[in-house]
């Protein structure tokens, strides 16, 4: 009994370590500074923008 709980126990505490190692994809670079990187598409955010006005008033309970 003691010894399969032995074995369970370093299982888990070798799985804690391979998680606690891995890295994610914001780390920056090992050899130098991090990379900025910019997700917000400005001309897309105005395309959707300019589609949802062109659609026009819709008040509440209206049938459009």
């Amino acid at each position: 009994m003691l010894r399969r709980l032995a074995g369970i126990a370093l299982v888990l505490c070798a799985g804690a370590v391979g998680i606690s190692a891995c890295g994610s994809s914001d780390d920056p670079p090992s050899g130098g500074r991090a990379l900025r990187v910019d997700r917000f598409d400005s001309d897309a955010a105005w395309r959707l923008v300019k589609e949802q006005v062109s659609v026009g008033q819709r008040p509440a309970g209206s049938a459009q």
